[in-house]
């Protein structure tokens, strides 16, 4: 994986960790985080695991004032700014690497489960990551239906955060 962190001299010429807080390019978090997610996302299905129409990765059930049919990239990334991003409090401050888990613990397991997770265990990808795995892998016990959908989404986010 390649490193979110970088040095700096601080005062003394110590060394100072210090978080990159955009690409090059001054790239956003949420920016980067979305276009990640796009990757993931096509466009319009009629059933998406069994809930219901989705496009662009904007479910018709828990989007019900949307027309998911007729929904556009720029459409879908507009809700994911204002409801998923926006919904996640402090997601700005945190590490690349943890902005792009908790924004799709976010978009995949809802904001409420973002914002108790990032409370739980906070600017900690690793921890994130573990945790994220471990409450899918109890989904999957207690639903089994739903166990190829809960591992594909294990292996979209368990890959190694980059740009």
């Amino acid at each position: 994986c390649s490193s979110d962190l970088r040095f700096r001299s601080g005062p003394g010429n110590q060394s100072v960790l210090q978080q990159k807080t955009s690409q090059p390019g001054g790239t956003s978090g949420f920016d980067r985080a979305v276009g990640k997610t796009m990757k993931y996302e096509g466009g319009y299905v009629e059933n998406d695991g069994g809930r219901g129409p989705t496009n662009y990765g904007i479910n018709q059930t828990a989007n019900p004032t949307v027309d998911v049919k007729n929904l556009t990239q720029d459409g879908a990334k507009a809700i994911y700014k204002e409801k998923y991003w926006n919904g996640v409090k402090g997601i700005d401050n945190l590490s690349p690497a943890a902005q792009d888990l908790i924004f799709d613990a976010s978009v995949n397991q809802g904001v409420d489960y973002a914002n108790n997770l990032l409370a739980r265990v906070g600017d900690n990808p690793e921890a994130i990551r573990a945790q994220r795995e471990a409450d899918y892998r109890n989904l999957a016990e207690r639903n089994p239906a739903k166990a190829k959908f809960i591992f594909l989404d294990i292996t979209n986010f368990g890959a190694c955060p980059g740009p």
